[in-house]
């Protein structure tokens, strides 16, 4: 009696054995037993499905077979086990039905999705003659009859059914009520789930009992997709209360939990389960992020892991396919970060992406790999080029001795598609590898042996490995609704390898954290210790959507900083930099006040001072830490930090500490007058204290050792503030009176009228989304903002070409030009394009600025 399973059992056979029920009642038992594995007979459904699971034979859970009423007592007339042997069997019932029911039959039930319709009927009609027959034939001895159970349904009739259901929705009954494929269990009880009433437990309560820790692994895995929620009801749920700029009070959710029950949805949970249940879940390791911090100065803030966030935007299929990994030569304009200099030349070789997979097999940087003409290569770093993945690389060459000689003075580049074996395949194929640096000091550079693994490759154990770079961002911001100022310091960031389209996408970037006692420098001073916890190691992750396609599965993530964005006293801070007579970050360009004021000081600030370096700045800082613990040099350490503009936010609580405590100790005498402490032994006790301090924490910026990460460079000028509300602002207040709360001049009222009837005649079609109200620019011609001077740095050539002078003119037009040029979407040749900048527009600019104001000069 070999019948057809329903499509939900997918693709294997099993034996339904059907018993003659032993307790003395009337009714049959069935038992279960897997045709693929030699196991012991199954007496429960859910006993068969958690063996089929835990197997990976089926996907989807089996209908119960009492569903269908085939083999219950009202279909089939069976004895009972006390009916001798001698009775004669009793006649077999016939169809009542005018349905025609034929041997192996599986009858369509009505009011049921199609997926339910295909139910087992224990291989045949419960009102088929045959069927009642042969139960009521078997002998005494037998007391079970095996129905031989096969799959019926192959592949291509489940992919039919399947693709016919939308991929969004779940599948459902035609009442809307959840399938078992919705939920995580047919047979999951209501407690399980969560009850309607106010309970006191939630489902992801757990036990210190071995048998209750058990028992909730096996409800884990019961949930399937859902897990870690109960269901998917919870699930969506859940996701509906956690979003964005759409808070659900209690009230109305109470509303919806009310609606969903009167539509049937099932394992609807309480309000108070379903909060309880959020709680819990916040607090557990997979969701909670937040970690508490204590700064080296003691400070107490809260922060959201970055690990963490890097772990969901990789599991996160509308982040991760936005998400690149290789830089990308500019071959059409550059106009994404992955085009950038650093991306693509800047960075060392081991900071990139150190594998690229190709016909799944994984190449890696310093490893040898062997070319389709059999040549032997050391790829040494990836980009795309067009399209297509490239590589630079060294070439290696055999001596006459039999080794491997690296010809490290040219670094070729070519197409990576070129590769055919990795080295693992090369050392298994048995090929001999000795390799030999026709230069120490590029064997010094590169990876000197090349036939050794790349220490990537062992660490990421056959998965995907890959550099994740984080664009740091930070700003100074007001707690307070109202205009009182209260400082708080906020720092972002986003993956560095979205388009710039999706970096100004709130849903892309993740909030770190925010204090309002903990300075820039000792809240990223905790955001570097997180990323250098995983340097050595890397950070596993799930990688739902991998390169070049196939199935998610783990990856092995790199993150590093990139580069970091904010206000220019924002980043100097960050940079150790505090200004004074060195006013740059990048050099060391500047002077006194005297020495700028003069000719060759003026002409000094318009070329390119020496590049400041992150060990030159820490040997500046170490020497002011020396300084202070000697007594009385406070006024030198001063001077010195004036003269050079190396300021550490960290250091200088040490600094400021061991001056204060050197000059007590200097001023501390005895009864009679004299000095209790000599020079000496306050030297002592100051070096005693600073190495007390150090002990306990590292008081210097810890972005000066980054080895991917030069705060001088990598601290990007923000065309906002320099721009913007710097130079357009500035020029804007002296074109046009702006009040400040003064009543104007019947002249300045006169120059304010004529400009806002200028503003209203000129066509702003050329600066697209951007165009100007004319009579709210004016009215608040004190308090615009940016997107405001954007467009007024574009308009004031011919907003202002008859109300101001000629030499302020000429300033609107080469800053107009600037604008024009620092705002482009796309740079074609970026060697051009400096050229542009530096010579044609900003020296042009700065000397027709200071040509409108002297005083410039002297500040």
């Amino acid at each position: 009696m070999s019948v057809q399973l329903p499509l939900n059992w997918l693709f294997d056979e099993f034996d339904a054995i059907v018993q003659r029920s032993r307790d003395g009642q009337r009714g049959t038992v069935v038992l279960y037993k897997c045709k693929k594995c030699e196991v012991p007979v199954f007496e429960h459904k859910s006993r068969a499905r958690r063996h089929a699971t835990l197997q990976r034979h089926r996907r989807y859970f089996p209908t119960d077979i009492s569903d269908t009423g085939a083999l219950s007592e009202s279909d089939a007339k069976i004895h009972s086990p006390r009916r001798s042997s001698s009775a004669p069997p009793s006649s077999p019932r016939r169809p009542t039905s005018s349905h025609s029911r034929t041997p192996g039959h599986i009858a369509p039930l009505s009011g049921v999705h199609r997926a339910n319709r295909d139910t087992f009927t224990g291989g045949r009609s419960a009102e088929d003659p045959v069927y009642h027959a042969g139960l009521d034939s078997e002998s005494d001895t037998s007391e079970s009859e095996v129905f031989n159970v096969g799959l019926g349904h192959g592949q291509d009739t489940f992919d039919a059914v399947h693709d016919s259901l939308p991929e969004d929705l779940p599948w459902s009954d035609e009442d809307g009520s959840a399938t078992p494929t919705d939920t995580c269990s047919s047979e999951t009880s209501e407690s399980e789930l969560g009850s309607d009433a106010d309970s006191e437990t939630d489902p992801g309560e757990t036990s210190s009992d071995p048998a209750s820790s058990a028992r909730t692994a096996r409800e884990q895995r019961k949930r399937g997709r859902c897990t870690p929620y109960p269901n998917m009801t919870w699930c969506i749920l859940d996701i509906m209360l956690n979003l964005p700029r759409h808070p659900i009070s209690d009230e109305l959710l109470k509303i919806f939990l009310w609606a969903l029950k009167m539509l049937g949805v099932k394992h609807v949970p309480s309000l108070k389960a379903l909060r309880k249940f959020q709680a819990k879940l916040r607090g557990s390791g997979l969701f909670k992020k937040d970690r508490t911090v204590i700064s080296v100065v003691g400070n107490h803030f809260t922060q959201n892991s970055i690990l963490k966030s890097i772990m969901l935007d990789m599991a996160n299929p509308e982040v991760r396919r936005h998400l690149v990994f290789y830089p990308e030569e500019p071959v059409n304009g550059s106009s994404e970060l992955r085009h950038s200099w650093k991306w693509f030349q800047g960075l060392p070789d081991a900071k990139l992406t150190p594998m690229w997979a190709y016909r799944g097999v994984h190449f890696y940087i310093g490893e040898a790999a062997e070319l389709v003409n059999g040549d032997v290569v050391i790829p040494l770093r990836w980009f795309v080029r067009e399209g297509a993945m490239h590589m630079f690389y060294y070439r290696a060459q055999m001596s006459e001795d039999g080794r491997y000689e690296v010809d490290a003075s040219k670094r070729l580049r070519g197409p990576a598609s070129v590769l055919q074996k990795n080295l693992p395949q090369l050392l298994q194929s048995g090929r001999r590898l000795n390799f030999f640096y026709n230069t120490a000091q590029a064997a010094s550079t590169a990876c000197a042996m090349p036939h050794n693994l790349n220490k990537w490759r062992i660490k990421a154990a056959g998965r995907p490995c890959y550099a994740y770079f984080i664009l740091l961002g930070g700003d100074d911001v007001s707690g307070n609704r109202s205009k009182t100022w209260n400082k708080h310091w906020c720092f972002y960031f986003c993956a560095a390898g979205l388009p710039l389209a999706c970096l100004n996408q709130e849903y892309f970037v993740h909030y770190v954290s925010t204090s309002q006692h903990a300075g820039p420098v000792e809240q990223v001073a905790a955001i570097t210790e997180e990323l250098r916890s995983v340097e050595d190691t890397g950070l596993v992750c799930i990688d739902v959507a991998p390169e070049g396609g196939g199935t998610p599965g783990e990856c092995l993530m790199l993150p590093n900083l990139f580069v970091g964005t904010g206000d220019g006293p924002w980043q100097s801070e960050l940079c150790s930099h505090s200004g004074d007579n060195k006013p740059c970050r990048f050099c060391d360009v500047g002077g006194s006040v005297k020495e700028r004021s003069s000719d060759e000081g003026f002409l000094a600030i318009m070329r390119t001072g020496t590049q400041r370096e992150p060990n030159k700045t820490v040997e500046q800082i170490k020497k002011d830490l020396s300084l202070a613990t000697k007594p009385r040099k406070g006024a030198e350490i001063e001077r010195n930090q004036q003269q050079t503009g190396v300021v550490d936010s960290l250091a200088q609580r040490v600094i400021e500490e061991l001056v204060q405590k050197g000059k007590s100790l200097f001023e501390e005498k005895d009864e009679a007058g004299k000095r209790v402490h000599s020079n000496v032994a306050i030297e002592v006790q100051l070096c005693a204290l600073q190495g007390e301090r150090f002990k306990a924490g590292d008081f210097l910026n810890p972005l000066l050792s980054d080895q991917a990460f030069d705060p001088h460079l990598d601290t990007a000028v923000g065309r906002l503030h320099l721009v913007l509300l710097g130079f357009t602002k500035y020029f804007w207040s002296a074109s046009l009176p702006v009040g400040g709360g003064k009543k104007l001049s019947a002249k300045e009222k006169e120059i304010v009228e004529r400009t806002e009837a200028i503003l209203r005649s000129l066509n702003q079609d050329g600066i697209g989304k951007h165009s100007l109200r004319p009579e709210y620019v004016i009215q608040f011609r004190g308090s615009l903002v940016g997107r405001h001077l954007h467009s007024i740095a574009q308009l004031a050539v011919f907003l202002f070409a008859h109300t101001v002078e000629r030499i302020l003119h000429n300033v609107w037009i080469h800053l107009s030009r600037l604008c024009a040029l620092l705002y482009v979407q796309v740079i074609k040749d970026m060697a051009e394009h400096k050229v542009s900048l530096i010579i044609s527009l900003i020296h042009p600019h700065l000397i027709r600025m200071f040509a409108l104001e002297p005083s410039q000069r002297r500040n």
